[in-house]
């Protein structure tokens, strides 16, 4: 046995003894750098699923046609039903793996840790939506920007208190702020991680895989826990849990990569010429391309510029997370307006609505980071 493999296999058996005792570990550099790194990628992937729509509704009118060419439907389904899906699991098992790292299960515990997503999860929450509800309503009362909302929806000035509700929990559709249902359902998961917590206790392996079972076999799609958020929530809960060394992603990181290619362009063709395969290459995709961002984020240190960009851009996430919509719904609907574009033009637009708005977003967060600070802190969660 080597030097290096006698070092290895001891600090394995000091963090399974830690384990067992208790002990708090220092989570690991590499893994939280690279979830670091991970957080503006994750969320650019996130903007362009929100741009996969290539149609606008006016007060009377609509403009563009989302199926009208199967070559703009193919590649849009390609990036941002396929390979830009990985991103919400992925926050998904940051989020577990975070909350779970050093997690004893104590009530003190547990309450500590609720105490504190009060001001980084309740608190934006409720203020983006109050934001995004003050908009609308803005825009319904202004004659000159009636003919750019839908009327759909019903107006602000006419809620009911069902529909107050519906705004801020989205029972019967999503919250005001749609892209907020992440957060909606990180809260509820949070909720139930002391229950969660006794589960991987009793019986963590059974328990992932059951759950990858019936998240494989569409056992009641949709309906937690059968659903993608509990599911990969556990999954970082169960690496935390295990505290699960994570560098040997790196050793099959290429193969990953090239198999999440494959995978969404063969996802991409079953959904758009309808092959039967069901979701199978999809969700292997998911798995194969979380493996792949976990691997591309460890070649990024050794690139100092990007590395330097990626943190400073990190810190700007949740803005633009919270901000980029429905600021990309009112710049697409505007431009839609006004160039009026056809199916080759819609899918530039596709691709260039995104940065625009992620654009707008950064240079909006740098200047509160400036002139307001306090405010911006508040409305991220403390996240400057």
């Amino acid at each position: 046995m080597s030097a290096s493999d006698s070092q290895v296999m001891g600090a394995a058996a000091r963090a399974a003894a830690n384990l067992r005792s208790g002990h708090d570990l220092a989570m690991p550099a590499a893994i939280s750098q690279r979830f670091a790194l991970l957080r503006f990628p994750l969320i650019v992937a996130v903007v362009y699923i929100h741009s996969f729509v290539t149609t606008v509704g006016m007060s009377s009118f609509r403009i563009g046609n989302m199926y009208s060419s199967p070559e703009s439907w193919m590649v849009r389904e390609f990036f941002s039903q396929e390979l830009c899906r990985v991103a919400v699991p992925g926050f998904f098992l940051i989020s577990g793996y975070l909350f779970f790292w050093n997690f004893h299960g104590t009530l003190a515990e547990y309450g500590s840790r609720l105490k504190k997503r009060v001001p980084t999860l309740l608190i934006p929450y409720l203020l983006w939506n109050l934001l995004v509800i003050g908009l609308y309503a803005a825009l319904q009362s202004l004659p000159a920007a009636s003919s750019f909302v839908s009327g759909q929806n019903v107006p602000v000035s006419q809620f009911g208190a069902l529909d107050w509700l519906d705004q801020f929990v989205g029972w019967r559709r999503y919250p005001a702020a749609y892209q907020f249902w992440f957060i909606r359902d990180l809260m509820v998961l949070v909720l139930l991680a002391l229950p969660a917590y006794w589960l991987l206790r009793a019986a963590s392996h059974v328990v992932m895989v059951l759950m990858l079972a019936a998240w494989f076999l569409q056992v009641l799609p949709g309906i937690p826990p059968f659903d993608e958020p509990p599911l990969f929530f556990m999954a970082g809960a169960y690496i935390a849990f295990h505290r699960l060394d994570l560098s040997a992603l790196d050793r099959v990181g290429p193969w990953a990569a090239v198999l999440t290619l494959l995978l969404a362009a063969l996802s991409t063709l079953n959904a758009v010429y309808e092959w039967g395969f069901g979701a199978a290459p999809h969700q292997i995709m998911i798995l194969s391309g979380l493996i792949s961002a976990y691997w591309l984020a460890g070649m990024v240190p050794s690139r100092p510029t990007l590395h330097r960009g990626l943190l400073w851009a990190a810190s700007a996430s949740f803005f633009v997370f919270a901000a980029h919509e429905p600021l990309m719904m009112g710049m697409r609907k505007l431009i839609y307006y006004v160039v009026r574009p056809d199916a080759t033009g819609a899918l530039v637009l596709y691709f260039v609505i995104p940065l625009l708005v992620i654009g707008v977003c950064l240079l909006v967060w740098s200047a509160l980071r400036i002139v307001l600070p306090r405010t911006l802190a508040v409305l991220t969660g403390g996240r400057l």
